[in-house]
């Protein structure tokens, strides 16, 4: 799919580009060189930056309510002490998009016989932004992990392609 031209036909869209700033800064996943944005919401609000910023990001998405929240996410490649991600969808709970990620799979394993498809997996861990917006905000959460070890250009048409096929989905745009 490509996204030129693209417009919200309805409904809205809320982007929060590089919620771990700090960290993309320094080639990293932590924010302060210590925690893991990831696994600290819903935050603390008098807690040090990793623990502010996740309270203040899940705050948002309480005041924003959305109907479906999409995490971006690259996975690393595999080294000791981390887990290896690959290519998945994780989702903590899916009711409410049974059918958009059963729909997705099934169209992306039968279009994309020339590289890896994404595989369906969860619940979030603990601290994640997907169990903890699905569970205390009773919001559904997509977090999309695409491998590192693919090249960028194939990494992001991966992530806008999903993107795009949810806002489909949902009625929000004619592709």
């Amino acid at each position: 799919m490509l996204a030129e031209n693209c417009r919200i036909d309805t409904g809205r869209l809320y982007v929060l580009p590089q919620a771990n700033n700090p960290g993309c800064k320094i080639g990293d996943r932590f924010v302060d060189g210590s925690m893991d944005l990831n696994r600290v919401y819903p935050g603390n609000p008098e807690g040090d930056l990793t623990q502010r910023l996740a309270d203040k990001i899940y705050k948002d998405i309480k005041q924003v309510k959305p109907n479906l929240l999409i995490d971006l996410h690259e996975a690393a490649f595999f080294s000791p002490n981390r887990d290896f991600m690959g290519q998945k969808l994780i989702v903590t709970s899916i009711d409410s998009i049974e059918g958009l990620l059963l729909d997705f799979l099934s169209i992306e394993k039968n279009d994309h016989h020339d590289r890896e498809s994404f595989d369906l997996i969860g619940p979030g861990v603990s601290g994640s932004l997907n169990r903890e917006v699905t569970q205390g905000l009773l919001c559904p959460v997509i977090t999309v992990e695409t491998f590192r070890g693919f090249p960028l250009s194939m990494r992001i048409q991966d992530q806008v392609d999903f993107v795009l096929y949810c806002l489909d989905y949902l009625g929000m745009i004619l592709l």
